[in-house]
């Protein structure tokens, strides 16, 4: 389980974390610096299940697989 942050105020959302320390230490920056310290209007916090975490990983592999399989094809014909 992880924790994402998002500020529906100005539009962001942070990075997931996995420990609510790391997500505090998000939402103190983020109010910080964006809100001048203030908690703004918009603010939560959703917990970001195993399953979109991983949808995004396996994005990143099959990305991967394709770059190598163009490297390999580039390597054999040149």
């Amino acid at each position: 389980m992880a924790y994402q942050y998002r500020c529906d105020d100005c539009g962001t959302t942070a990075r997931a974390v996995a420990t609510r320390p790391e997500l505090a230490a998000v939402k103190g920056r983020h109010r910080q610096l964006a809100h001048h310290g203030q908690r703004p209007d918009g603010e939560r916090v959703e917990i970001v299940g195993i399953r979109q975490r991983a949808s995004w990983r396996t994005g990143c592999g099959a990305l991967a697989l394709v770059g190598l399989v163009f490297l390999d094809w580039l390597v054999r014909h040149i």
